[in-house]
Formats: structure tokens, C-alpha cells, sequence
């Protein structure tokens, strides 16, 4: 992106289509195929595609607004033709104590956690046996046990940024 266009925030402005502040799908792989085109790239299929604008897409609302798009590029910036990753708050908290006791909290919890999971799960096989779960899901699960473990004060950055 950086090699073809200005800036992240002009290529999102680009390709919003409707002026809304959003970028539907439709507008995302507009944005990932121009891409392509002028890199001379191959194109990412629609399964890559679309998880890449399920993962920007933070809020799961099938859109994604111009806070989303700057939480997943506003901190990469360039720097004499070289990327550089801005250092933010929640980039220093993965490598922190609490991280670090979060992920020992979520191993120690495992067997809990997979039963939660198959409690949560909708998605099953023939023989009714659940098979995955959805973000949110897995979220309420881990919400569960960090949250008596860590008082509530965990919020879904956090959570996020551990997986």
C-alpha cells in the first residue's frame, strides 16, 4: 500500500465509495485487487481477502469504520522507503508482566476453557459433536475465566492482542 499510494488514510478515503466512512467488503476488495493490479501481484483469493477484512473489521459489524482502519495502519508509517511500526501503548502491554500473566492464567485454565468452548459452540458435526467456535464465543469463555482470575479489569484489546 505505501509503495503505490499516499497513505493508508488516502487509500481508505479512495476507496469509500459512498463518502460514509466505511469501507463495505465490496469497497476492501476493490482496494486489495487495485493493489495487486499495480504492484503486479496475483491477487489474494476471496477466503484471504476476506479474512483480512474480517480481522480489520474489530467490531464485527461488517464494515470498517475509519478508527478500525486506523488501529490497523495508523501505526505503520515510512521512513526513507523502509516500513517502520510505530511503538504504542498496547504493542509495549504484549510483552508485559500482565500479558505474561494472562497467558499463564489461559494455559493453567485450558481443560476449563475447552469445556466452555463446547458449551458455546453452535457449529457442530452430524453426530452433534461441536466442531469450533465464533470470536465471540471463545471471547465470552475467556471473559469467564479471566475475569475471576483478574477482577474484570481485562478488556478485549487486551484479549485480542493475546491471539
Amino acid at each position: 500500500m505505501f509503495q503505490h499510494m499516499k497513505s493508508p488514510t488516502e487509500a481508505f478515503k479512495m476507496f469509500d465509495s459512498a463518502g460514509t466512512k466505511l469501507l463495505t467488503y465490496l469497497d476492501f476488495d476493490r482496494l486489495v485487487r487495485e493493489l495487486s493490479r499495480l504492484s503486479s501481484e496475483t491477487c489474494p483469493c476471496y477466503t484471504v481477502i476476506k479474512d483480512l477484512f474480517d480481522f480489520i473489521d474489530a467490531k464485527k459489524d461488517q464494515v470498517v469504520d475509519d478508527q478500525e482502519w486506523r488501529d490497523a495502519f495508523g501505526n505503520i508509517e515510512t521512513d526513507d522507503r523502509k516500513l517502520v511500526i510505530k511503538n504504542t501503548p498496547l504493542l509495549q502491554w504484549e510483552s508485559s508482566l500482565e500479558a505474561e500473566q494472562i497467558a499463564t492464567c489461559i494455559a493453567r485454565n485450558r481443560n476449563v476453557l475447552k469445556q466452555r468452548f463446547k458449551e458455546y459452540s453452535t457449529h457442530s458435526d452430524h453426530n452433534g459433536v461441536a466442531k469450533y467456535v465464533t470470536w465471540d464465543q471463545a471471547k465470552r469463555a475467556l471473559k469467564l475465566v479471566l475475569d475471576s482470575n483478574f477482577k474484570g479489569t481485562i478488556v478485549d484489546a487486551k484479549i485480542q492482542a493475546l491471539l
